[in-house]
């Protein structure tokens, strides 16, 4: 039986990051850096 090697990929969504000298940015980040609380949803 042939298998394909499987590829885990993480779950990145583009959102609106603010940044800490208070400008906002569009930037790409892990569902998970959400979730923990890395990044600031402006």
């Amino acid at each position: 039986m042939k298998q394909t090697k499987r590829v885990f990929r993480p779950n990145v969504q583009r959102i609106r990051v603010l940044q800490p000298n208070g400008s906002i940015k569009r930037q790409w980040v892990s569902v998970k850096a959400l979730k923990a609380g890395l990044v600031t949803k402006a």
